[in-house]
């Protein structure tokens, strides 16, 4: 699943994410998130039971999306378009 990072509570290491699939706010911990959380991050969840009997599910499993920057795209763009790039890939008429 994906979603935000909506509240973070760093004294405690606890937050929760809203996911983007039903608009649903679930609790994470800290010691399931890859990295240091921040509200407004987007991220990537799995959903496990809850350690504890009349809890909802919870978000384990956390990483942060790394989206594709704008930046990286137009490079990426330019540097196929250019003559050099069919040379890099094997030769003077780019074939491998």
């Amino acid at each position: 699943m994906r979603g935000m990072v909506t509240t973070y509570f760093r004294n405690q290491t606890y937050g929760f994410i809203t996911a983007d699939e039903d608009g649903v706010s679930r609790f994470f911990h800290a010691s399931n998130y890859t990295g240091t959380p921040k509200v407004g991050t987007r991220v990537e969840f799995a959903l496990a039971e809850p350690t504890k009997v009349g809890k909802d599910k919870q978000c384990v499993n956390v990483v942060v999306e790394t989206p594709l920057e704008a930046a990286t795209v137009a490079d990426a763009i330019a540097a196929a378009a250019s003559p050099s790039a069919a040379v890099e890939k094997g030769g003077k008429d780019g074939a491998q």
